[in-house]
């Protein structure tokens, strides 16, 4: 508990998320978890307007929903990794969806994680991820993506995902 407290303290730049998700309930869930724990969040309900907010604020994380009302969150993703600005941030897949081919075509277009209500009992995804957001382990895995994330930034454009998503191109979203 003091680790948390001396993190939240610290002169490190918050943590930016930017969440993507189309119900309101779990947007606002997620939303207060995260900002309850010092972090800078920005949701977005579609698809085009978080692929905006992705580029605008080149968050250190993205939680993107699979099932959006524009599009659905693997273009999204695949037009995040397909971006040298935005490709080295992390996209953590939360979603009802839980079968493996789903699981397979969100990491194959270039997700850090996939977390489903399905792989984790009873409880949606939502309120999985928020459970743990405050926990030191998450504060360590943020702090490893920012590290991450600066390192691909300082070498733009020489590091590229081998993974391809079945999709072959983005849909104009």
């Amino acid at each position: 508990m003091k680790a948390i407290e001396e993190a939240v303290r610290s002169d490190a730049p918050a943590t930016r998320v930017v969440v993507v998700e189309d119900d309101q309930a779990s947007a606002d869930v997620l939303q207060r978890r995260l900002q309850a724990n010092g972090m800078v969040v920005s949701v977005a309900h579609d698809g085009k307007r978080g692929i905006e907010l992705v580029e605008e604020l080149l968050p250190d994380l993205v939680l993107l929903d699979v099932m959006l009302p524009d599009t659905d969150g693997y273009d999204v993703c695949l037009r995040i990794k397909s971006n040298t600005a935005t490709s080295p941030i992390p996209v953590i897949f939360l979603s009802a969806r839980g079968e493996v081919v789903d699981k397979v075509r969100g990491l194959s277009c270039g997700a850090a994680d996939y977390m489903s209500a399905s792989s984790h009992g009873w409880r949606s995804p939502t309120r999985r991820f928020a459970s743990t957001s405050s926990s030191s382990s998450f504060r360590d895995s943020i702090s490893r993506m920012r590290m991450t994330r600066q390192t691909w930034s300082s070498s733009r454009g020489t590091r590229r995902s081998p993974r391809i998503c079945p999709r072959t191109s983005p849909s104009s979203v």
